[in-house]
């Protein structure tokens, strides 16, 4: 059987579709690299989001107990676990901050309107500061 050359067009044609499918420019094949791949923000974006994801799971896990528990009728307590918390009945919040009314009495309070400088010169002149 004899072997078949290929002619000169079908050489060319084959050619032109290497090059088409692999450009010899290092340039040219970065240039579609990056538009296959996507910009360099999209993947610095990507890295953050991705980072902030490990930052999370790296994170110890928050001890829910033992924690203050604060009444609006009744002193501050700890609790040790969600037994007790549940026993406390209605009524308990895990904030002063949550009190109905501490916002509004701290707030005209002569002591908080002070301040922590004149509070410590008034002690100091009193001779209970050093």
């Amino acid at each position: 059987m004899a072997k078949v050359e290929p002619s000169d067009k079908e050489i060319e044609t084959n050619a032109k579709e290497a090059n088409a499918r692999s450009p010899k420019d290092p340039a040219d094949a970065a240039r579609a690299k990056l538009l296959k791949e996507g910009t360099v923000a999209d993947r610095q974006a990507e890295i953050a989001k991705l980072q902030a994801e490990i930052d999370e799971l790296q994170k110890p896990p928050r001890a829910e107990f033992p924690k203050m528990k604060y009444h609006p009728d009744q002193p501050a307590t700890t609790v040790y676990d969600a037994e007790q918390e549940k026993k406390l009945g209605s009524g308990w919040v895990d904030s002063m901050d949550e009190l109905p009314g501490v916002k509004e009495r701290t707030k005209g309070s002569p002591k908080a309107a002070e301040g922590p400088a004149k509070i410590a010169h008034d002690e100091t002149a009193a001779g209970r500061g050093r």
